[in-house]
């Protein structure tokens, strides 16, 4: 495997998607355990918060350059 030369900003970017990716991880395991043992009105609302974070770790994620 042969070295890659990259700046401190690129760097940056890629240390931002990977910790960005690994909370996204993080919080769909929390949703699915909560779909486990949660099977009703209380289960939406402990979904809300983590679907919100979701859906803003995705906007992160889209706004990162690749």
């Amino acid at each position: 495997m042969g070295f890659v030369e990259m700046t401190n900003e690129e760097w940056d970017a890629v240390r931002k998607h990977h910790d960005a990716l690994i909370h996204m991880g993080e919080l769909e395991l929390q949703a699915e355990q909560i779909r486990e043992t949660c099977h009703d009105a209380k289960q939406q609302q402990l979904l809300k918060p983590i679907e919100m974070q979701m859906h803003e770790l995705d906007s992160v994620i889209a706004s990162l350059p690749a």
